[in-house]
């Protein structure tokens, strides 16, 4: 990959993952703070908690449409704007509703991005790179969260909540004047002046054209066993409990005796440096190793962890020793989680849907995590306060154990397989 001018789209255009990341890691940190300055109670603060998941659900209903009037590039464009401003917002915030506002437009502006740059990356590059070009989205996803957790670190200590979103506008700021570098996409040009724009494009690139466009415009009863897998992988996903536990991972740290708010936010952002250090370990496994094996011994890894924690908080006291034992087991469960599934499901979910259902089978799939998001996260707390900690990371655990079993049964491999193979694997039931 030495054509600088692809090195460029991929930076600036997977960028996106990083707002994206920023946007989920930054109100771990800020809670604690938020809370101490407007009052509210646990289940307007879950749902905070929850907006943007929310909001991005919204989002991810009208990305496509977005994506398809503005073009890619101009959607793209766009959405860093919306970013920017739903960040500024948060500068004047004085009460619930009005940070819950902002919030809300944050959730569409990362429902937005996590639809438009993954199809704009798949329709520019060809495949000798978009592997590695959908793999820098998460990538940049990884260090979001990560960057997010430091900023909470820094302003801790002057519990400067407003300062923690704002210094996303500067992310936001890259992607909006990197956007100008980039090409329109080839199929959008394709669609709307024909296939000898999309070749100037691929020619500009020096790439190959290799974009297959078939009509995806119907949905086929055949492909109704295909997207019941992937749904049923997007909620077992969830259930795993990954983002209530990383959105909430100071609080919980709280609750074990850590003590300041400043070393809760603290073990937080080491957690957030292991999330980014597993991704990197899947990005050089991704091809060498089966891709659903590996998910399925991290997965089995995960349900062990998290029975651990739920002994730890049933059988131990609260106290500093608590506080570490707990990082050090999150610590596995984030390395876990980001060697397997979590760097995974951005490419097992295009993978397992056909290509003639994906541009609508990738959104509703979105659309559908989003909405489980919102509601497990929205929940966790309120259901925390009725049984417990022990008992959430039980309940956790025993999700992620039938995670494990549907892998197993349900998802073929797919690693070195050509997408018509694995879609005759799912047809047959040959996993």
């Amino acid at each position: 990959m030495n054509n600088i001018k692809v090195v460029l789209i991929i930076f600036f255009a997977a960028m996106g993952g990083m707002i994206y990341g920023y946007d989920f890691g930054i109100i771990n940190g800020a809670l604690l703070f938020i809370k101490e300055d407007i009052p509210m109670n646990s289940s307007q603060l879950s749902l905070l908690g929850g907006a943007v998941f929310f909001g991005s659900a919204f989002a991810i209903l009208i990305a496509g449409m977005v994506a398809d009037i503005l073009g890619r590039k101009k959607a793209i464009i766009f959405t860093s704007v919306l970013f920017i401003f739903s960040l500024l917002l948060v500068g004047f915030i004085d009460s619930y509703i009005e940070i819950l506002f902002s919030r809300l437009l944050q959730g569409v502006a990362v429902g937005l991005i996590s639809v438009v740059v993954p199809l704009y990356l798949s329709e520019t590059m060809s495949k000798s790179v978009r592997g590695r070009a959908l793999t820098a989205f998460q990538l940049f996803l990884t260090f979001g969260i990560l960057s997010a957790n430091y900023v909470g670190v820094y302003y801790a200590s002057e519990s400067d909540w407003r300062a923690m979103f704002l210094l996303g506008i500067i992310p936001g700021l890259v992607i909006f004047f990197g956007a100008f570098v980039l090409v329109e996409s080839p199929v959008w040009l394709a669609k709307r002046n024909g296939v000898a724009e999309a070749n100037k494009v691929y020619a500009q690139l020096n790439l190959e054209n290799d974009q297959g466009l078939g009509d995806d415009s119907k949905f086929k009863k055949k492909y109704s066993k295909h997207l019941i897998i992937v749904a049923m992988i997007v909620i077992f996903f969830q259930l795993t409990g990954i983002n209530s536990i990383l959105e909430y991972s100071s609080l919980i740290f709280k609750n074990t005796g850590a003590g300041s708010n400043q070393l809760a936010v603290l073990s937080s952002s080491i957690m957030s440096t292991c999330l980014f250090g597993g991704s990197i370990v899947a990005f050089f496994i991704a091809d060498r190793l089966e891709r659903k094996v590996v998910i399925y011994l991290t997965n089995i890894a995960m349900t062990l962890v998290l029975v651990m924690i739920g002994v730890l908080f049933l059988l131990v006291p609260d106290s500093q020793i608590k506080a570490y034992i707990l990082l050090g087991l999150l610590i596995l469960y984030i390395l876990s989680f980001a060697v397997g599934i979590g760097s995974y499901n951005w490419v097992i979910i295009p993978e397992l849907i056909p290509t003639n259902i994906r541009s609508f089978g990738l959104p509703l799939m979105l659309f559908l995590n989003s909405i489980i998001s919102f509601a497990t996260t929205s929940i966790f707390l309120p259901v925390i306060d009725v049984i417990g900690y022990a008992n959430i990371f039980f309940l956790c655990s025993f999700f992620t154990f039938g995670f494990s079993y549907f892998i197993y049964r349900f998802m073929p491999r797919t690693t070195g397989k050509s997408l018509q193979e694995i879609e005759n694997a799912i047809t047959t039931g040959k996993y």
